[in-house]
């Protein structure tokens, strides 16, 4: 007998961050894309006609922001779960998004190592959030913090993410773009990748890079 399918409606006006998700979700089946949008009323017109299970909704949308999105989204389909992905690790932030009944949280640049655990968890019922949420903000322990000072020993770049002057060094490289949407690569030498360190709307913070393109092998032919 054929499995269902689940329905999945993604929404983020980053056009080459949807395409990630769509492309991650729609080779694991029963998961089925059948809707995209970029922009928060668009997101809630749409979820409304098409009663998708699931619903990937970022925060920070043009015409409408994700939060009241969802919550429009909670009264015109009910039964759809949705999943926040953003790059907002405010935790006010994040305990608003969750009021409004989403089952989950997922910063962007985890999203490669637990995209899709974050999708089943919140098929099944349960609450998801992200690991480093609870990393940045939730670690009272010892061993939490050792684990913390473990991931800035693995992104480098972490150590200068509350200088001042990195921070306006990021800002003006991508504002000297002009362009809607930017972001600041640097090549991590020691794990041989190129990294997205910085992207334009969060010039002050360093990012735990989503996007992480392996260059060992070319180093290693040449």
């Amino acid at each position: 007998m054929a499995e269902s399918s689940i329905s999945v409606f993604v929404v983020d006006d980053y056009e080459p961050f949807r395409r990630f998700i769509c492309t991650e979700l729609q080779n694991r089946p029963p998961l089925r894309i059948v809707a995209e949008a970029a922009d928060g009323g668009e997101a809630v017109q749409k979820a409304g006609a098409l009663q998708p299970e699931l619903i990937l909704l970022d925060v920070g949308l043009p015409t409408l922001n994700g939060i009241e999105a969802a919550k429009q989204i909670r009264t015109c389909a009910p039964e759809s779960k949705i999943l926040f992905v953003s790059e907002n690790r405010s935790p006010p932030m994040v305990d608003e998004a969750l009021r409004t009944g989403a089952r989950g949280y997922l910063v962007k640049s985890d999203a490669a190592r637990e995209l899709l655990p974050a999708v089943e968890a919140v098929l099944q019922g349960k609450q998801f959030v992200s690991a480093s949420l609870a990393a940045s903000f939730l670690v009272t322990s010892d061993e939490g913090a050792s684990e913390k000072r473990q991931g800035i020993e693995f992104n480098p770049y972490l150590r200068f993410g509350h200088s001042g002057h990195i921070s306006e060094f990021l800002a003006s490289i991508i504002n000297a773009t002009a362009a809607d949407f930017g972001t600041v690569q640097l090549f991590d030498s020691a794990n041989g990748v190129l990294r997205i360190v910085a992207q334009h709307g969060f010039e002050s913070e360093f990012l735990r890079y989503f996007d992480t393109v392996s260059c060992k092998d070319k180093w290693t032919k040449a």
